[in-house]
């Protein structure tokens, strides 16, 4: 149980580790044999996943509504989210339940948003809640388990954060849409300074330069069989 525990945490951080190698972690493929959800897909259905939308407009495989998925307990792999949370009006906490409830321990839930600086956070008329690096913090053993958090309602559900990263562009950019040699360059400076700096970034200068198109998080559910380092709250490998 442990051992492939463990194989499911490694495959879930390998994608997000290439792409300092200017790999692209949104064309990573799918686990064999393994239930992959991409909920919110609209018409970008992903080869290989099960495409789920609210809309059956889009031609999902599955008409589903991301608050009540019609998945039994601990029985989904991966879910990815692009770009879907902003958009789902509600406590947010009510819908990570429903994320944690479907995933097996060890399975990997990778979440897409807009940074709370960007202009498109604001300016589209179907975002509802604005988001930053450390948004899902709150849903981690640190600040659940801290003692000040105890007079506020807590998240039944517990994850661990494996990564969590800014992007300036939605795109990576070593893209080649991107034809300018010096835009590359710059927003590599963004990416890099804002990820090293993420507290500076959120706090003062992230809106000297619009903030970042794009958060990514990497979560695990915190379930019987996962071990996290009492010292740092990550998961052990």
């Amino acid at each position: 149980m442990v051992e492939s525990v463990k194989k499911r945490e490694r495959h879930a951080v390998r994608p997000l580790r290439l792409k300092a190698k200017g790999a692209d972690i949104t064309k990573i493929k799918p686990l064999q044999n393994s239930l992959n959800l991409n909920i919110g897909s609209g018409i970008e259905h992903r080869k290989g996943w099960v495409n789920l939308d609210i809309n059956e407009d889009t031609n999902p495989d599955k008409v589903a509504d991301i608050r009540k998925l019609p998945y039994p307990d601990s029985t989904v792999d991966r879910i990815y989210l692009h770009h879907v949370l902003e958009h789902i009006s509600g406590d947010l906490a009510n819908v990570m339940q429903e994320l944690y409830r479907v995933l097996k321990p060890g399975g990997s839930l990778e979440i897409h948003v807009p940074h709370f600086a960007f202009h498109g956070a604001h300016c589209h008329p179907e975002h509802v809640r604005r988001f930053d690096i450390h948004t899902f913090q709150h849903f981690t053993p640190s600040v659940l388990d801290d003692p000040k958090a105890q007079q506020y309602p807590k998240p039944k559900c517990r994850f661990a954060i494996i990564h969590s990263e800014y992007r300036y562009r939605e795109i990576d950019h070593t893209n080649t849409k991107v034809k300018s040699w010096s835009k590359r360059q710059f927003i590599k400076a963004i990416d890099y300074m804002a990820n090293k700096h993420k507290d500076s970034f959120d706090r003062f200068w992230c809106y000297w330069v619009g903030g970042c198109e794009e958060i990514i998080v990497l979560l695990t559910p915190i379930k019987p069989g996962i071990f996290l380092d009492s010292k740092t709250g990550k998961v052990i490998e």
